[in-house]
């Protein structure tokens, strides 16, 4: 839902909800949420930078899962509070519900970041912001850093059709007379909220904001629903595997442990080679310990003495090389099955008001890694992520920093910055975000920049080799893994920035 179409909405339900009592509130999918508001019917809610939207309906989306942390937090706080007043800070797609005077309270919704509970509103919030003229829009490649309105959508119509055309648009949008209808475009996963009928492809029309909004939102909540319920018996099983593969890494550790103790018997063979013959083969020998006891120690018949003995410490030193491995393997199989488990904390946890305004903070850039020319950042999974500053650094990247079992990303079809994604062990498995993380990344220094979406190249490093006697940083790809299309998100760069 993009800011000018979320305008005329948000209107649209302060004049249908405004002193309506709140009585719940569900979170029926991840960063989704349903608050029920009386007569008036439901506000169901969906938070993403890109894809977020609302809407009302008189039909309450099905609500299949427990509810998290934060809505039960939220229920304690919201629960049959009166709407007082709506604050509509529409180019940040934003709105805030009065719900408290003394002490004053807000319950914001924000399309980007999803519902807190406020004490007070930013200042301006709810400001009718300024206008370009349509030489400025026609002009100014980055004009949506003054003009936050400027959606991609209408800067993208506003381009396509006769400046006299475009005046008139710009007239009406500020003056809020809107006249055009309401919009949903395409068809499928693929359609769009617009305030204006596009002129090739499907399209549906409705009176107001929020019939178009309900006609564009339920089935992707309906969707939400569902597939929720399908991802957590996904993540069940992949729990389960993750166990079963910790319980036979207990297993594997008691055998290499097993195999270290050995070197015990060694040295006790060893003690006492003097008086013994080393040549010869037996099953089992019993030996002084020192300790005044006797220790039986099993030997294999087809082996001597001596090489039972050189096998005890073979054994030993093989058992020692392998404990390092199976400790590094257990804290990945135990970061991949809490990574699982706690797949949505990022929306389920609850913040208090006076925390909204607090950053996360950053991690610092590796030591090793400080003198080279690169950007660094960490995915939300905690892959590290290494992107060249220039091409001399996009060369390093391949031949100094990078391992073969490393991924590599780079804009498809234009230059662009090479992106490295580090991995611990070959079998390493990367989840889905860090892999549209990386490409994105990857598309925000290229000239895909600024686009809506970016088609990105992902290949192991062992298949990107440089060309010998070309210029630093150009590349041959022997074989793609894939080719990623992204949705881009303008602010990945600086919440996944490692400082430094």
């Amino acid at each position: 839902m993009e800011a000018n179409f979320f305008r005329f909405a948000a209107l649209e339900l302060r004049k249908r909800i405004a002193g309506l009592r709140i009585e719940k509130i569900f979170d029926p999918a991840p960063r989704a949420f349903t608050i029920d508001v009386g007569a008036a019917g439901y506000v169901i809610f969906y938070a993403s930078p890109s894809r977020g939207f609302f809407f009302l309906s008189t039909v309450k989306p099905d609500n299949k899962r427990q509810p998290s942390g934060q809505v039960m937090w939220l229920r304690k706080r919201i629960r049959s509070r009166r709407i007082l007043d709506i604050q509509i800070d529409w180019p940040g797609r934003r709105m805030a519900w009065r719900i408290g005077v003394q002490p004053p309270s807000y319950l914001v919704f924000n399309l980007r970041e999803g519902l807190q509970i406020m004490d007070h509103l930013d200042e301006g919030f709810g400001r009718e912001p300024e206008w370009p003229d349509i030489d400025q829009v026609r002009d100014g490649s980055n004009i949506w850093e003054r003009f936050p309105q400027m959606s991609p959508p209408l800067r993208h119509l506003l381009a396509t059709i006769s400046p006299d055309r475009g005046r008139e648009i710009l007239d009406a949008l500020k003056t809020g007379d809107h006249k055009g209808g309401f919009w949903v475009a395409g068809r499928g996963t693929e359609t769009r909220l617009s305030l204006w009928q596009p002129e090739k492809g499907e399209s549906l029309a409705f009176g107001t904001a929020l019939e178009a909004a309900e006609a564009y939102g339920f089935p992707r909540v309906s969707s939400m629903v569902n597939e929720d319920v399908e991802i957590e018996r996904q993540r069940s099983k992949k729990i389960k595997r993750l166990k079963k593969s910790l319980k036979r890494l207990e297993q594997d550790e008691q055998r290499l442990l097993t195999m270290v103790k050995g070197r015990d018997k060694g040295n006790l063979v060893l003690a006492h080679l003097y008086q013994l013959d080393g040549s010869r083969r037996m099953e089992s020998i019993a030996l002084d310990d020192g300790l005044g006891q006797t220790m039986v120690v099993d030997l294999n018949p087809a082996k001597t003495l001596l090489e039972n003995m050189q096998w005890f410490f073979s054994r030993a030193k093989k058992g020692e090389r392998g404990l390092p491995v199976i400790r590094e393997r257990r804290e990945y199989l135990e970061r991949q099955c809490a990574a699982v488990a706690n797949a949505d904390m990022a929306v389920a946890s609850p913040r208090e008001p006076s925390e909204a305004a607090v950053a996360p903070k950053k991690m610092s850039i590796p030591k090793k890694y400080r003198t080279l020319a690169v950007h660094m950042y960490r995915t939300d999974d905690h892959f590290l992520l290494i992107r060249g500053k220039n091409q001399k650094a996009n060369h390093q990247l391949l031949t100094q920093l990078a391992s073969p079992l490393d991924y590599w990303f780079h804009a498809q079809d234009g230059p662009g910055a090479h992106v490295i994604l580090k991995r611990d062990f070959e079998a390493q498995d990367v989840p889905r975000r860090s892999i549209e993380q990386a490409a994105i990344i990857a598309a925000l220094s290229s000239w895909q920049r600024g686009t809506d979406k970016a088609r990105v190249l992902c290949a192991q490093v062992r298949d990107v080799r440089t060309i010998k006697g070309a210029a630093l940083g150009r590349v041959q790809v022997g074989q793609v893994r894939e080719s990623v299309v992204v949705v881009m998100d303008q602010e990945l760069e600086d919440r996944l920035k490692i400082d430094g």
